[in-house]
């Protein structure tokens, strides 16, 4: 059943647009399915137009493919990071960019979740070394606040996966924001983070 579907996405992709193809992905991955013949078909067609890609379709996207483990081949990479960069609020490290992830001007943007989103697809595609990662633990540092526990744990293991130079207020911001978090309640993704803050703290 669900070669044919494939199937048929291959046959109707001049049809798709960035959107529906985030969507197609994002089904097949949560299925555990990796459709080889539509993904070719997507890197080709979308390597040099990435910029059709909201910041809300490229993370699902970018997140399916994490979940198949399946990287793209170099150019894509490279566009996909470029890409994933440019979403990144140019002003989030001034104090009028914070808190402004819901306002209308950042609606195309990269939020807080989403950013931690995209830096754990990259660690499990083990994208190293690229434009987006940098910059991306660079502004997770800046809205560490914002980050649920999931996303810290996200953040967090995607340092430890990349080897990234960490900002030297990430650790610092991390650790507060845990212990705000263990004040509510524990659990495991607060575990995880924990492990990943130690390793961290062992690696710096």
């Amino acid at each position: 059943l669900l070669t044919a579907a494939e199937s048929a996405c291959v046959v109707k992709m001049n049809d798709f647009d960035s959107k529906c193809v985030a969507r197609i992905m994002h089904g097949f991955s949560n299925l555990g399915f990796n459709p080889t013949l539509f993904l070719p078909k997507v890197f080709e067609k979308y390597q040099d137009v990435l910029d059709e890609f909201s910041a809300q379709d490229l993370t699902l996207f970018t997140v399916s493919l994490g979940k198949l483990v399946v990287e793209p081949n170099h150019v894509f990479s490279k566009a996909l990071s470029k890409r994933a960069k440019a979403l990144i609020p140019k002003d989030s490290s001034s104090s009028e960019g914070k808190g402004r992830r819901n306002q209308t001007v950042y609606a195309s943007m990269m939020d807080a979740h989403l950013n931690a989103q995209m830096l754990w697809a990259f660690g499990r595609l083990g994208i190293r070394r690229s434009a987006f990662a940098t910059q991306g633990i660079l502004y997770a540092s800046l809205c560490v606040q914002e980050h649920v526990e999931e996303d810290l744990a996200a953040v967090l293991w995607a340092c430890c996966r990349l080897n990234l130079k960490l900002p030297s207020n990430l650790l610092k911001n991390a650790s507060l924001a845990l212990a705000m978090h263990a004040e509510k309640k524990v659990s495991r993704s607060l575990a995880q983070s924990l492990r990943y803050l130690c390793l961290l703290y062992t690696s710096d």
